[in-house]
């Protein structure tokens, strides 16, 4: 699986990581905006989408407890003063989600990250829009790899 970052939004100190709070979507990580079907999504948006993610979001997991169990999660992580791409991608899943915003550290930029680790969320609304509009390149077999691994 590819990650987005050399570390996880844990391993940055409490003082540098800030939620960037973007009016009503600061709400409860999970909370979904409405009723959704990947059939309402147009195909503009769906491949519009899907090309975000080709080249700047991650899959991830994470075996946990000697591999005995997993933890799943979705990522996109773009510069802070791009933070209206994830707001587009949340309203085109229909989510609220919380942006994380990471302090610029020596190396990189401030950056904003959409996580989803829900994963109700991840079958319901990423993994269905990831079949209809296919991703590219690599990125296209990591999603199989998720996928098959969320749905067991």
């Amino acid at each position: 699986m590819s990650f987005c970052f050399p570390c996880s939004p844990a391993a940055v100190p409490p003082r540098q990581r800030h939620d960037l709070l973007l009016g009503e979507l600061h709400l409860r990580d999970t909370m979904l905006a409405s009723e959704w079907s990947i059939n309402d999504v147009n195909p503009e948006d769906g491949g519009w989408l899907s090309g975000l993610c080709s080249g700047e979001a991650c899959f991830r997991l994470v075996s946990i407890r000697s591999g005995k169990t997993f933890s799943a999660g979705f990522n996109i992580a773009l510069r802070d003063d791009d933070s209206d791409t994830l707001v587009e991608a949340l309203r085109i899943w229909g989510l609220r989600h919380r942006l994380y915003k990471d302090c610029a550290r020596d190396f990189s930029n401030p950056s904003v990250r959409l996580m989803i680790r829900d994963v109700d969320t991840l079958a319901n609304r990423v993994i269905p829009t990831f079949k209809r509009f296919e991703l590219r390149g690599r990125k296209r077999y990591d999603f199989i790899l998720f996928s098959r691994a969320v749905s067991i």
